[in-house]
């Protein structure tokens, strides 16, 4: 794939028009597909916005080439009133002639060059201040295996990035987080505080599938390879697929608002979101180091623990189907693994990056 370049992008009136919020609908549906798709072009959208909102300062006053000629010829009728040198009328007037063209010529390209000069300097300052925020204030980060990182917004808004993920947004200019919306590849939970009146904003999560909107609430969102999921556990989220490239208008199988207790698997390829009543615990307890289990079977606690340790799991086929209800301690896998023994009554040990359970029996 061709690298996109900003250049690329400013020359495109569609895509001007819609950083500037001056598009229409379909345009508008259309770009922000073409943002959900990557959310790492958030970098060209930042950048374009600085360099168009420079570009509608007020205009700068550039001399006035009329003007200064009317000014020059004044000037020059002057001086050569005032000369006592004596030459031929013929003479005379050929010098006035030439040296009125070389005063002119030579005012035309000074005003160019200043002018030139002086874009090529504001031009590249507000785009040496645009790199500069992104630099300074564009944050990412990636969790490794078995690790947690918990984030605080401004406002008290706490963001949990399980393991094995990854997630960006922005900072203020002292660092805090202040943020209105990530972008998000693997697992995190949301407690997003909710603000009413004139201090109300909405809050967006994106994936690769769509984006999840809120006001005030907590919920969890996490990616796998080819779709999306989120559980709501308190308040209430709107889930969306991206609009497609055509345009069409969304319909109510690709916008859903969630209920506390809903599940939405959402995917961009299948186009549909779908929901179902789950436990909101079983999938939102991680972030307190403790993982509640509901008629879990053991199959999918096996995906749990190579998502969030990185450890390959074999299962003795007559566990695969155990279900288990309570909760176990995460913060550290050899709890864990007492804890599952204790569970299912079997045997589980670990060998380098493999962890066996009831292989023994």
């Amino acid at each position: 794939m061709a690298k996109e370049l900003l250049e690329d992008f400013l020359v495109n009136a569609s895509f001007v028009r819609w950083i500037r919020r001056e598009s229409d609908a379909e345009e508008r549906r259309y770009w922000d597909a073409w943002l959900q798709k990557d959310f790492g072009r958030k970098h060209i959208v930042e950048e374009a916005e600085a360099v168009l909102a420079a570009c509608r300062q007020e205009e700068r006053d550039m001399p006035n080439i009329q003007i200064e000629l009317a000014k020059l010829e004044t000037a020059l009728d002057k001086v050569v009133y005032q000369s006592k040198v004596l030459q031929l009328k013929s003479s005379r007037r050929h010098f006035l002639i030439r040296k009125r063209f070389l005063a002119v010529a030579i005012l035309i390209v000074g005003v160019c060059l200043s002018s030139f000069v002086f874009y090529q300097y504001w031009s590249n300052q507000h785009l040496n201040d645009a790199a500069t925020a992104d630099i300074t204030y564009s944050q990412e980060y990636r969790t490794g295996f078995g690790e947690k990182v918990t984030f605080r917004l401004s406002d008290n808004s706490r963001i949990v990035l399980n393991a094995n993920s990854y997630i960006r947004f922005s900072t203020d200019k002292d660092g805090k987080f202040d943020t209105k919306e990530v972008w998000l590849e693997g697992e995190a939970y949301f407690d997003i505080t909710n603000h009413s009146g004139m201090n109300e904003r909405t809050f967006t999560v994106y994936t690769t599938d769509g984006s999840v909107s809120v006001l005030g609430t907590r919920f969890a969102v996490k990616t796998f390879e080819g779709e999306s999921r989120a559980v709501l556990e308190e308040g209430e989220i709107l889930v969306e697929l991206p609009a497609e490239s055509t345009g069409a208008a969304l319909d109510d199988k690709r916008r859903v608002i969630l209920k506390p207790g809903d599940k939405a698997m959402f995917s961009a390829g299948y186009k549909k979101i779908t929901i179902s009543q789950v436990n909101p615990r079983v999938y939102t307890s991680w972030n307190e180091d403790i993982w509640v289990f509901d008629d879990t079977p053991v199959s999918e606690i096996a995906v749990r623990i190579k998502d969030t340790f990185g450890i390959e799991v074999i299962i003795n086929q007559k566990y695969k189907e155990r279900r288990i209800t309570g909760s176990v301690g995460i913060s550290d896998i050899n709890v864990l693994k007492e804890a599952l023994s204790a569970i299912l009554k079997t045997s589980v040990w670990q060998q380098d990056q493999v962890l066996y359970i009831g292989l023994d029996d």
